[in-house]
Order: structure tokens, then C-alpha cells, then sequence
């Protein structure tokens, strides 16, 4: 909005200024003035001044529409990204509701059994995954070919 405003101002400030200006306007031809001699004198020089500030009017208004239409996609984007950002929250919301059941299950073990045996446990089942991992690795593994 700060781009456009000045520029709806200075396309506003043009249109006034040559709107009322009475040096823009077709002057009135001579008494004795032919109208080949008025085209030529007056009103083509007139139409080329009237031209030129059209063109300008016309290429502000290109550039605010320009602008607009930047702004208007500068927008779509910001919205498209609150809206993942709306869905991010919310999917981490969901996983913290989850994960503080979890919590208060580790909690209700650790008050039932001691946190030292539930922490040996868990250790000793870490262990025991990992073991597995590094057994399926050794048995996906391809037969070394120097051995044949």
C-alpha cells in the first residue's frame, strides 16, 4: 500500500494540473483563419501536448496496476503460507497431546516400578534393537567377491 498511494496521488495531482489548465485546451481559431492553417498552427501541436500527457497518465496507470497486481500476488502467497503454517500448529498440537499421554504413562511406570529399573529397561531394549539392526545389515549385505 505505501508503493501505491503515492503514485493514486501523483496520477491525481496530473489529471487535476491538466484537467483545468486553459493552455491545454484547443484555442479558438482566428476571425480570418482557414481551417488548414488552424490544424497546422493550432490543433496538432495541441493534440501532440494532449498526446504526451495522456501517455503519461496512461503509464501511471500501468504502474499502479503493475503494483496492485504484485501486492494482490504478494498476498495469495502470504495467505498460502499462514495457511501451512495453521496447519503446521495444529499437526504439532496434535503430536504434543500424543506424546504427553506418553509422558504420563513413562510417568505412572516410573512411579510403579522405580525410574532406575525403567531406565536399565529401556537401555537394555535399545540395545537389543540395535543389535537387530546391525544383524539385518550383515545379512542384507552383498557377498564380498574376492571370497569366490
Amino acid at each position: 500500500m505505501n508503493e501505491i498511494v503515492p503514485k493514486v496521488k501523483n496520477l491525481e495531482e496530473q489529471a487535476r494540473k491538466y484537467a483545468y489548465d486553459e493552455e491545454e485546451r484547443l484555442p479558438q481559431p482566428d476571425v480570418l483563419e482557414t481551417a488548414k492553417a488552424y490544424r497546422e498552427h493550432k490543433a496538432k501541436p495541441a493534440m501532440r501536448k494532449f498526446q504526451k500527457v495522456y501517455l503519461a497518465i496512461y503509464e501511471a496507470y500501468q504502474d499502479l496496476k503493475r503494483a496492485y497486481n504484485n501486492l494482490k500476488k504478494e498476498l495469495e502467497r502470504a495467505l498460502g503460507r499462514v495457511a501451512t503454517l495453521e496447519a503446521t500448529v495444529d499437526h504439532m498440537i496434535e503430536e504434543n497431546a500424543e506424546k504427553s499421554v506418553t509422558v504420563e504413562k513413562y510417568d505412572t511406570l516410573c512411579r510403579s516400578y522405580g525410574k532406575d529399573y525403567i531406565e536399565g529397561r529401556v537401555r537394555e531394549i535399545w540395545n537389543e534393537e540395535e543389535l537387530q539392526k546391525q544383524q539385518r545389515k550383515l545379512a542384507h549385505k552383498s557377498p564380498d567377491r574376492d571370497a569366490r
